[in-house]
């Protein structure tokens, strides 16, 4: 999370608001935070539930953006693909000039985003046209907004000093929302993902150690009910409070900057922030999403479940879908008519949860049984006590 100003020759200097997590932490501000380590590197493609990319050894980072489809079974299309070949910046994008608001002693210059050798370079050095202050780069994708999407930047840091932020934006510069899905603080050991979603700097965040150094593929899946944060094609946080996510059109933004005035994020000297590529996927629907688990042999919905409606009656109304099918699942071993009966149960009740949150509505919610598999399989162990909420029907 950051103060920063950013300006363009087609638009002047704009001041973004935001503000300094170490230094503000406490009083007004609402902070959830968790701390976890890298997950493993290298393991099967089958291990991972995004991408991270394809192997190319002609890459800076040995690996291509993903393919057009490689979303496809998660319910998402490609909109956009970039590894920054050539010398100059791709259309859409647009470089920071001026004083990053609210840390005077910071600066961005065009002059130090740099596209060479198939990298986007975020460049940090002493500039002797800024009498010899650290000058750093950052870029907005300014051009293509999304609502709701998901992004992934493979990137690394040279070494510490200035912090870098990848980030998602509002249209229109009204903040908050904003999501830091990678930030590091000026240090190359850890970093953080947070959403900031109400005025007053509420803010959500969650902490990951990673060697920064690295090339590492970061990721953030956004959604009307939540924001999943992955690294290297592995989930590693979330956060699922639907009142907290953003709910405008947003861009990416990449940047660095220093804080030396403040005390922290203060180079030792010439540093880059390396980016290989960018990729960007939106969603396409349907969806699925799973509702439980239900106390044994019960169809009572208690406030776990409860609040696991409330996101998919988040994603419906974020989506704006038209039809919602509730399947519900009885308990292995019971007899048929028992199975049945607690599976429709459980379907009714999930089904009535949703209608009560969604109010006067066109959307059609349904509900229904099946029975269990017979076999002991990973889709008896899915639909173990269980709902299964089916969700279609996006308006354009």
């Amino acid at each position: 999370m950051v103060v920063f100003h950013r300006s363009s020759p087609r638009t002047g200097l704009r001041a973004l608001v935001g503000s300094c997590l170490t230094l503000l932490a406490g009083g007004a501000w609402a902070v959830l935070s968790a701390t976890t380590s890298s997950p493993p590197v290298g393991a099967s493609s089958s291990d991972l539930t995004y991408p991270v990319g394809v192997p190319n050894a002609q890459e800076p980072s040995g690996m291509a953006p993903p393919a057009p489809d490689a979303l496809v079974r998660q319910g998402y299309r490609v909109s956009y693909i970039n590894d920054f070949p050539g010398s100059s910046l791709p259309a859409g994008w647009l470089a920071f000039t001026g004083v990053p608001g609210g840390d005077p002693g910071s600066q961005f210059a065009a002059s130090h985003v740099v596209v060479t050798n198939g990298e986007l370079q975020l460049q940090t050095w002493r500039d002797p046209h800024y009498n010899g202050n650290w000058v750093t780069g950052g870029l907005c994708q300014c051009d293509l907004p999304h609502t709701y999407g998901a992004f992934f930047v493979r990137s690394r840091v040279t070494g510490p000093g200035p912090t870098i932020v990848e980030l998602l934006w509002p249209i229109g510069d009204s903040w908050p929302p904003e999501v830091d899905f990678n930030e590091t603080g000026g240090g190359v050991t850890s970093m953080t993902a947070t959403v900031l979603f109400r005025p007053g700097h509420q803010h959500d965040q969650r902490t990951l150690v990673v060697n920064e150094m690295q090339w590492h593929t970061y990721g953030v899946i956004w959604t009307p009910s939540q924001l999943t944060y992955v690294i290297d094609g592995r989930v590693w946080g979330r956060v699922a409070i639907p009142s907290e996510m953003p709910r405008v059109p947003m861009s990416l933004n990449i940047q660095q900057q220093t804080w030396c005035k403040a005390g922290y994020a203060c180079p030792p000297g010439p540093q880059s922030a390396l980016v290989d590529w960018v990729a960007e996927y939106s969603h396409a629907g349907p969806e699925i999403s799973v509702v439980g688990a239900f106390p044994s042999r019960s169809s009572r919905l208690g406030p776990a479940l409860d609040a696991q409606t409330t996101r998919v009656v988040a994603d419906v109304e974020g989506y704006h879908y038209k039809y919602v099918r509730i399947i519900g699942y009885g308990v292995p071993g019971d007899r048929p008519l028992a199975q049945r009966e607690l599976a429709m149960a459980r379907a009714r009740a999930v089904a009535a949860d949703i209608r009560s949150q969604l109010g006067p509505t066109h959307v059609s919610v349904s509900s229904t049984w099946h029975d269990l598999p017979t076999a002991p399989t990973a889709a008896l162990e899915a639909s173990r006590q269980r709902t299964v909420v089916l969700m279609s029907g996006t308006l354009g």
